[in-house]
């Protein structure tokens, strides 16, 4: 009997232990115990399914692995639908939207989050809306609708902050440090870096290998532009902002594009 009892939590150890490789940056492991996971949840738990093949579809794109993610991702909304799991659409939405971003399909990424936007409208969900916008914004920006996406950021920003989403203000300060430097605002946009910086510090909330290799690019750009001294000072002194601070300095300037 103990045996038995024992084997019911099986899967959820393994899909716990799927997400914290994931976030140890232990990708081909993580991937691992998300399909021994799915072994026995897409029999026995269609329900649970869709949190582990949304969450498998994250760790495969975090490698490049685009098809596999959105199949997971295509897979987890089919499922979704079939048992009327708004939360699992919309997430499954938005994960389609960020692989079409990975592949610099930004229109048809906007789509999918403008979708996944009205799913979280529907359920009332402020964090959940403020991503999404934060996702918006990124999509638009890339787009080269500049003031569109400074407008949406900062609307994003403002409810992230009403709700207390330390996670995902940083992901949205790092859009809006993007939009900052795509508009030329390369100091505020270093100033701002250094902020984020120190805020993924103390949450433990590193960026994808993509995310940073996109920041890695951008930095180097922003070097060139000010000066490697000059970009240092700034970035250290937006080290000692608080994020309250971060969020006033990087909504200071709007873009006029």
């Amino acid at each position: 009997a103990n045996y038995l009892a024992l084997q019911h939590y099986v899967p959820q150890i393994h899909f716990s232990l799927g997400a914290n490789h994931h976030y140890a940056g232990d990708y081909e492991l993580a991937i691992i115990h998300y399909e021994t996971c799915l072994s026995v949840w897409r029999e026995e738990r269609a329900d649970k399914s869709i949190g582990c093949l949304n969450n498998l579809a994250i760790t495969q794109r975090a490698i490049g692995h685009y098809d596999e993610a959105e199949a997971c991702h295509q897979q987890a909304r089919a499922i979704a639908e079939k048992l009327g799991d708004a939360y699992g659409i919309s997430s499954a939405l938005i994960g389609i939207g960020n692989v079409r971003m990975c592949q610099k399909d930004y229109a048809s990424a906007e789509s999918f989050f403008r979708e996944a936007l009205q799913s979280n409208r529907h359920q009332c969900e402020l964090e959940g809306i403020a991503g999404t916008m934060a996702n918006i914004a990124n999509a638009v920006g890339k787009q080269g609708d500049l003031q569109q996406a400074a407008d949406l950021i900062g609307q994003s920003i403002c409810v992230m902050v009403h709700v207390g989403a330390k996670r995902g203000i940083a992901d949205a300060l790092d859009v809006l440090s993007e939009i900052l430097f795509r508009s030329g605002e390369d100091q505020i946009a270093a100033k701002l870096l250094g902020a984020i910086d120190q805020l993924r510090v103390a949450l433990r909330t590193p960026r994808s290998p993509l995310d940073a290799e996109l920041l890695t690019q951008n930095v180097a750009a922003m070097k060139d532009r000010l000066g490697d001294y000059a970009f240092h000072d700034l970035y250290s002194s937006g080290t000692l902002l608080s994020t309250e601070e971060a969020i006033e300095v990087g909504l200071g300037i709007k873009p006029e594009h």
